[in-house]
């Protein structure tokens, strides 16, 4: 899930560039939590033009079922540990 869009990516670039407001003034204005988002938004911008600001992938979204849970964690764990015993030849 993208937290930002590219359209308030460019207005807060444009912004930025256009205005005599510094990164972290920037980033208040339009509720950004890190002025380093807006540091990079810049930099991106100047080295390749809007289409530096696209979203990479915004049809992925994570809601955490990839992780493996703490169980499945340790059956994995003693699987692996027990796969050298496995391959000795009798």
């Amino acid at each position: 899930m993208t937290k930002y869009s590219k359209t308030l990516k460019i207005k807060v670039v444009q912004d930025y560039l256009t205005s005599s407001l510094g990164y972290e003034l920037i980033a208040r204005k339009y509720g950004i939590k890190s002025n380093s988002l807006v540091v990079s938004w810049v930099q991106r911008y100047k080295a390749f033009g809007p289409k530096g600001l696209d979203v990479l992938s915004p049809e992925k979204t994570f809601d955490g079922s990839f992780k493996m849970n703490r169980k499945l964690q340790e059956q994995v764990s003693q699987s692996l540990r027990t796969i050298p015993e496995q391959a000795v030849i009798k």
